[in-house]
């Protein structure tokens, strides 16, 4: 007999064939109409069909024993000797086992199987290859066994009668039905056949027996949907159905095939898949190797709080968030410190936002968008970017991309570039300065947006910043939200998207970062200190053609703030204006030059800049706010 189930590759190609033992060798027998012999007992001991010597003997024990005695008495053992080889074991146990072919309750799955596979595409999947994983498995699967032999689960409501042959009633049913909703599902071992029976079933003369089979655990939580959902009220599809890579063969399927079967539709409108977690050398946390990590542990540190401090809930999410769960992922002690360092700086961030909102009333300083600084308006620009990604991120269930494109704002576009630019006029214009109240407007609403947007990663962190943001309290008696998570999703106006904003200050922030590298040459010569001691002159060619002229003509008032240097000077290359010393430092680029000199006034002791007539004194700008 052919076999698909024999190579070349492996073995001699010859194998023998144990119809009852095998799911291989059963679809070969059945194939071939051989007798399905299965003389093994629930115990794993030899019933009388494989006869009176090995009946009642261990197959694994002195079963093996009895049959290696019996072939030697006949002659018909030609060698023997032990050898290591593959066999199947328990995964709990870790004990091997004998495969039997034994009576089952089977559910036909072709009547659904085409309508399971068609709904597939209908279904979002996170990571993608989860529907081909899905549909592979759908498409192999023809029947499922719905029956166990355990000691424990929920019965299948059988009954046997005196030929052994099953008893199968929809009054039965709804009879078993209504007392497992009584008494639970253990009234089908606790009570009695006659009470387990409908009445009509009791005293007509048959004797029934109850069977033993208990239901498969996929079933059980395959229709979680019936009993968490609909059964309290609430329609299908779920939102999302969420477990590990290996519920593709369990839960996703059979919740697919389950919903299928009675509702005709599937029972969940996303499906996302997680790896597994590995210690830090990539080996699988087991409590065997003893390689877990507790949640607890991180969140509440160890005994040495130096050596292991407690992380807390956040960081323990944010560690989860940041790497991409749909792979098996490392976890130790070093994955969680980077992570709270990363934290930190967005603290920190957060924390300049909150404490320069200190006399921020937003009913009464928010200033209107038209009327906002450009420079606030381009970081407005950049937030609505920011949230747009997050938004659509988070639909994806892309909580790394979430967690990187957080820090990278926090740290680059806001500590990095923003709140350099904003220091200045928050620290030393007068407290009612629109210039002020631009920037502390834009703060508002960045500081509002990032707490909404990190909620979901870090729920803690985002109440601690969303308690700290000032609120109109006087509207209508109105109190603040008390919850973050109540408060709603970012709503950024759509007049915030600029686009034509980003052409224009990515060449403001390249000569931004040219001057940058101008001030660093001239500090390494230790002749500054602060960028504040130095005059920067932007020496463009092309004159008046110059885009990079006409862009920093545009905004020329704010070029000190964004280069934070006390002076500055625009001219083209042609022009015979301007300083005629040597500068101290240049960095030229294709498109323009930075000349470094000394600023040549004094240094004002309110602003520190050096725009001064007299060290003692201070400059016009700060005497102005001073008078007011």
């Amino acid at each position: 007999m052919e076999g698909e189930h024999v190579t070349t590759s492996a073995g001699t190609g010859l194998v023998h064939t144990a119809p009852g033992h095998g799911q291989d060798d059963f679809a070969v027998g059945t194939k071939h109409n051989l007798n399905i012999l299965s003389p093994v007992d629930d115990g794993g001991r030899f019933t009388a069909e494989a006869g009176e010597r090995l009946a009642g003997k261990a197959v694994l024990a002195d079963g093996n024993t009895e049959v290696i005695a019996m072939l030697n008495e006949a002659k018909a053992l030609v060698f023997g000797e032990d050898i290591t080889h593959r066999y199947p074991y328990d995964w709990r146990s870790k004990k091997p086992i004998i495969i039997r072919a034994t009576k089952q309750w089977f559910v036909d799955l072709r009547p659904v199987q085409h309508h399971a596979l068609k709904c597939l595409d209908d279904i979002q999947m996170v990571p993608p290859s989860g529907k081909a994983r899905l549909g592979a498995m759908l498409v192999g699967r023809a029947d499922w066994c719905i029956s166990r032999q355990r000691v424990w689960g929920v019965p299948l409501p059988v009954f046997y009668d005196a030929r052994g042959e099953p008893v199968v009633h929809s009054d039965i049913s709804k009879h078993v039905q209504s007392l497992i909703e009584k008494h639970g599902s253990d009234c089908w071992w606790d009570m009695s056949v006659q009470d387990l029976l409908p009445p009509s079933f009791r005293n007509n003369g048959e004797t029934y027996t109850k069977g033993t089979d208990t239901m498969d655990v996929w079933f059980d939580s395959g229709v979680s949907w019936k009993g968490v959902l609909l059964q309290r009220g609430i329609d299908i599809p779920a939102d999302l159905y969420l477990e590990g890579s290996d519920q593709h063969r369990g839960w996703f399927q059979s919740s697919l095939l389950t919903a299928m079967g009675v509702e005709s539709r599937a029972p969940f409108k996303s499906i996302v898949t997680h790896g597994f977690t590995l210690d830090e050398s990539g080996q699988k946390m087991s409590k065997s190797l003893g390689n877990t990590i507790s949640p607890s542990f991180i969140v509440r540190g160890g005994k040495d709080k130096r050596k292991d401090p407690p992380y807390g809930v956040d960081i323990l999410r944010l560690v989860a968030a940041s790497a991409d769960y749909t792979k098996d992922i490392s976890i130790g002690t070093n994955g969680f410190a980077k992570v709270h360092e990363s934290v930190k700086k967005f603290r920190n961030t957060i924390r300049f936002a909150l404490s320069n909102l200190y006399d921020f009333n937003p009913e009464v300083d928010m200033v209107k968008y038209e009327d906002m600084l450009e420079v606030d308006k381009f970081i407005l620009h950049r937030l609505y970017n920011f949230v747009d990604d997050a938004t659509h991120a988070y639909n994806n269930f892309n909580f790394s991309k979430v967690y990187r494109d957080l820090v990278s704002f926090a740290s680059v576009e806001l500590s990095s570039v923003y709140f350099d630019v904003i220091k200045h006029r928050l620290y030393v214009e007068a407290p009612a300065n629109i210039r002020r109240r631009s920037s502390q407007t834009a703060l508002h609403i960045i500081a509002t947006a990032l707490a909404k947007v990190i909620a979901p990663l870090a729920p803690h962190m985002a109440e601690d910043i969303n308690n700290h943001i000032p609120f109109n309290l006087t509207l209508s008696a109105q109190q603040p939200q008390s919850s973050i998570f109540c408060a709603g999703w970012v709503k950024n106006p759509v007049q915030f998207n600029r686009p034509d904003l980003e052409a224009k200050w990515a060449v403001i922030l390249e000569v931004r970062q040219a001057v940058n590298a101008a001030l660093e040459i001239v500090r390494s010569k230790k002749a500054i200190g602060r960028s504040e001691e130095a005059h920067i002159s932007i020496v463009i060619p092309g004159g008046s053609q110059s885009v990079h002229l006409g862009t920093l003509q545009s905004i020329g008032s704010e070029l000190t703030d964004i280069f934070m240097v006390s002076s500055c000077d625009l001219r083209a290359s042609t022009s015979s204006e301007g300083p005629s010393d040597i500068p101290l430092a240049s960095h030229t680029t294709a498109n323009f030059t930075v000349e470094v000199r000394l600023a040549s006034k004094h240094k004002c002791p309110r602003c520190w800049r050096k725009n001064s007539e007299r060290d003692d004194i201070p400059c016009s700008s700060c005497s102005s706010v001073i008078k007011t």
